[in-house]
């Protein structure tokens, strides 16, 4: 007699037995069609970080608006078995003057561009600009503003006021709360 009840409601409301499986029906749809969408994603991005960044490890501090910290860089970069490392460090006061576009500014070692993330598809040398205090400029940003090897492109950092005591007080501080935490993201070699 299981199910007696509900086969009998099915037949006496048809049309709301069939709005409630065509939105079921609709509900699985959309469900399955975001989790490949967003698996596709995730694979395409982590394909990418594959192919063009040559590292087993990204270190990234634990405040991620914060740098990790030199101490740190130094302690991995003389770790036994570790080939390279370099640090990114973000200019976020940095800006060019005439972009048609906002980018987020960053200061590397040729160490980067030499071996952990080759630039591609380039015109001139980014590791060599780099080295001798220029910049280099990914493509989108060059065409979207007509950049060329050899253009002069301004740029501007806003001058920010540094009171050094409270600075050297608050890092302080800082690393005696968190100490030296990192979180560790595998992906390639070493890169702060």
């Amino acid at each position: 007699m299981t199910g007696t009840l509900a086969t009998r409601n099915i037949g006496r409301t048809k049309r709301r037995t069939a709005n409630t499986a065509a939105a079921l029906f609709v509900g699985v749809a959309i469900v399955s069609c975001l989790s490949v969408l967003a698996s596709s994603m995730l694979a395409s991005v982590s394909d990418m970080i594959d192919d063009n960044l040559h590292a087993d490890y990204v270190l990234v501090s634990a405040a991620l608006s914060q740098s990790v910290s030199p101490k740190a860089v130094n302690d991995v970069k003389h770790t036994a078995g570790v080939g390279a490392t370099t640090a990114v460090r973000t200019l976020p006061t940095v800006k060019l003057m005439q972009a048609n576009e906002q980018f987020t500014a960053m200061a590397v070692d040729r160490e980067l561009l030499d071996a952990m993330y080759p630039a591609t598809h380039q015109e001139g040398d980014a590791a060599q600009a780099i080295e001798h205090g220029e910049i280099a400029v990914g493509r989108k940003v060059a065409d979207s503003n007509g950049y060329a090897i050899g253009s002069t492109v301004e740029m501007e950092s806003k001058n920010i006021g540094i009171d050094e005591a409270a600075t050297k007080q608050a890092i302080a501080a800082y690393e005696q709360q968190v100490g030296e935490q990192v979180s560790v993201h595998r992906t390639g070699r070493y890169v702060a």
